[in-house]
């Protein structure tokens, strides 16, 4: 391991990155995944089927909502009781029931965690739960909007 002091820094050496590269471009979006949100964002504005029709990869960041889900903290009690109950019925917990929310939608999101706490790491790489039916999806949608679907 090399220590920098000051200006003195190892030079910069190229690298043939080119040739690493895929032949095709990388086809993301970013958006804000949070179940708790009583519009539910990417699934009612149709970002997630233009990322579907599209063959772009949709990057659901904040599923626990910044902590709130595992809290608590400014959540409909409805919205709680629902995940809890799919939670108890799949011997899990909260924070793994978001998870399989965002996961289970057929635009195959990629969940960005947003956290350095080595436990919450563990714990959403180690469910047991990656995917919820329709009926538990369509109760969390239901809770979280705060009336009933169609």
């Amino acid at each position: 391991m090399a220590l920098l002091c000051g200006d003195r820094r190892p030079p910069v050496r190229p690298t043939p990155y080119p040739a690493a590269m895929p032949s095709q471009p990388v086809r993301t979006v970013w958006v804000f995944g949070d179940q708790l949100n009583a519009t539910l964002g990417p699934l009612r504005d149709g970002t997630f089927d233009l990322c579907m029709r599209d063959g772009v990869v949709p990057l659901a960041w904040s599923p626990l909502a910044g902590g709130r889900l595992v809290t608590g903290e400014n959540v409909r009690p409805e919205l709680l009781a629902v995940i809890d109950d799919i939670a108890k019925a799949r011997g899990t917990t909260r924070e793994q029931v978001a998870y399989a929310f965002v996961l289970s939608h057929p635009a195959r999101p990629v969940v960005l965690l947003g956290t350095q706490k080595p436990e919450r790491i563990v714990t959403a790489t180690s469910s047991p739960v990656q995917s919820l039916d329709r009926t538990e999806l369509y109760r969390i949608v239901a809770a979280s909007e705060g009336r009933p679907l169609p």
